[in-house]
């Protein structure tokens, strides 16, 4: 038994999130149905994570196993002339048989993208905002979220999890040309989390309430009382660690 690695990147943009579903057309379902038809045979693709409706990712992992060696190379190649141009196939590499897409990541880092100028090349890559916001607040407002706490109050209503406690190791804004960037690192994220971020602080932009409301948020742990979700089409996942995986190697 062989196991691979896929690092590839997606435009989320016309795709209902990655994992596969039974009534809309996902990248899973996109990418496993181009392999079967290489392989000649049915296999299933395990993520490194779920990602929305309308969610991007500029890197993602994903592995399958097989009985025999793959030409990684010639399957790549096949696979970005198959694929529509949303998905692109970066790399496919073999990994020891207990290396995980999903569990041995051990950092995960999302970006998103708010403008307050329409861009029309940019077109569900971003949130328009209307408005300017107060940059140095919701740079406050991030520094809070940096460290160990329960998130509770930024996951979606009525997820089941074994435990809402996340350990963020960056967090922070910086304003980019007609915009701002929120760049946020964790071991894990719950459903619906840096989306219920990010709203949350652009309030705290809009200067209607004060950053340090994100300590009282934490400890509170009720989603009613948080901001709204930010629009899914400025989130990125943009980028996924793995202990076993050597910069400039596999990457």
């Amino acid at each position: 038994m062989h196991r691979y690695f896929i690092k590839l990147a997606y435009k989320g943009t016309s795709f209902h999130g990655w994992q596969k579903q039974s009534n809309a057309t996902s990248v899973q379902q996109a990418i496993e149905i181009q392999i079967q038809k290489i392989l000649g045979r049915e296999l299933g693709l395990t993520g490194c994570g779920r990602t929305d409706t309308g969610v991007h990712a500029t890197e993602f992992y994903a592995h399958f196993e097989v009985d025999e060696r793959v030409d990684t190379g010639l399957m790549q190649h096949k696979l970005n002339l198959m694929l529509p141009r949303s998905i692109a196939i970066y790399n496919i590499f073999e990994v020891d048989l207990e290396d995980h897409a999903r569990f041995s990541a051990t950092r995960r880092t999302y970006r998103y993208f708010i403008k307050t100028l329409k861009d029309p090349f940019s077109n569900g890559l971003y949130w328009h905002l209307r408005q300017d916001l107060s940059i140095d607040a919701m740079k406050e407002a991030a520094g809070f979220i940096t460290g160990r706490h329960e998130f509770t109050s930024f996951k979606k209503m009525g997820t089941p999890t074994e435990t809402d406690w996340c350990q963020v190791f960056a967090s922070f804004w910086k304003p980019t040309l007609n915009g701002y960037m929120y760049e946020i690192s964790a071991d894990r994220f719950l459903r619906n989390m840096v989306r219920a971020l990010v709203g949350t602080m652009v309030e705290i932009g809009k200067q209607r309430v004060p950053a340090k409301s994100i300590n009282g948020l934490l400890i509170e742990k009720d989603r009613s009382k948080a901001g709204y979700s930010a629009p899914a089409e400025g989130l990125f996942l943009h980028k996924v660690e793995y202990p076993f995986i050597q910069k400039g190697i596999q990457e």
